[in-house]
């Protein structure tokens, strides 16, 4: 079974590119620590949670993780107790933490190639630009770095 555990920030980035529902084309399974759940609830309705390949999990122990936020703490506690691989966060000092575990942090911009490798979507382009629109900020050229990924630059 392809799973992968997410983190706030990418579940709150893929809402705004309207995109969320594209992950379960890519993972039978999204597994979204009870801490995320939380977070997520600052920013959008519990039904939107609701996805048949979303399961909201409690963590039985918290690894002893500096340096990190709780819902990041949290997606890599029930990583390395589940032995789940693949973890998705945009957070710098959670990917490091992760690698030193061995777990495969994926980025939400690296998801938006995934889909389109996948044929779920057509542009990435398109994605970046309604997060933009959406309060997103990233810098122009992380923009074309994705693009190029994507294979949308001439």
């Amino acid at each position: 079974m392809n799973i992968a555990i997410l983190d706030t920030n990418v579940i709150i980035k893929l809402r705004k590119a309207m995109i969320i529902d594209y992950l379960g084309g890519l993972f039978d399974k999204i597994i979204v620590p009870e801490a995320v759940k939380n977070e997520c609830m600052d920013y959008f309705s519990k039904i939107e949670l609701n996805k048949s390949f979303f399961e909201i999990v409690c963590v039985s122990k918290l690894l002893k993780i500096s340096g990190i936020g709780l819902g990041e703490l949290e997606v890599i506690s029930i990583a390395v107790e589940r032995n789940i691989p693949v973890i998705c966060t945009d957070d710098k000092k959670a990917t490091k933490k992760a690698l030193q575990y061995n777990l495969i942090p994926l980025t939400t911009y690296s998801l938006l190639v995934f889909f389109k490798k996948k044929g779920l979507i057509k542009s990435v382009k398109k994605y970046l630009d309604l997060m933009l629109a959406n309060g997103e900020f990233f810098e122009n050229e992380l923009y074309v770095d994705i693009l190029r990924l994507a294979g949308e630059t001439n």
